[in-house]
């Protein structure tokens, strides 16, 4: 159940115009439904953020929020991280998560252009 109907969500879209494959970005769309969703549900958030920008050949994804945070190294990856890491690896990506107990999340992942022709321009 959610508790803090009043979340501030904060978005920063830089997009060129360029696309990435179908299947990037439906995986950027899921990834980022993901941690809203986990956000909303377990952190106690009042604000989240998140970016999505070109960054050299890299499309690149950032999310954070102001909740819980949780330890690293101590707690288990649930099935929603495993599924967004599944997800940022499927399509050749990197990502990072940062949290500590008491002071948020962070998670940024890039997702690179494997090949110069796979950028579609707009219709």
């Amino acid at each position: 159940s959610v508790r803090n109907n009043n979340i501030k969500v904060e978005t920063d879209l830089r997009l060129s115009g360029e696309r990435h494959s179908p299947e990037t970005e439906v995986a950027v769309f899921r990834i980022t439904k993901e941690l809203i969703s986990n956000s909303v549900r377990y952190s106690g958030a009042d604000t989240i953020s998140f970016s999505l920008y070109p960054e050299n050949d890299d499309l690149v994804l950032v999310f954070s929020d102001n909740g819980n945070g949780f330890d690293t190294e101590t707690v288990k990856k649930g099935a929603g991280l495993m599924n967004i890491e599944n997800r940022v690896l499927a399509r050749q990506g990197t990502s990072e998560v940062k949290s500590i107990s008491g002071q948020g999340f962070y998670f940024r992942a890039h997702f690179p252009f494997s090949d110069k022709n796979q950028k579609q321009q707009p219709n």
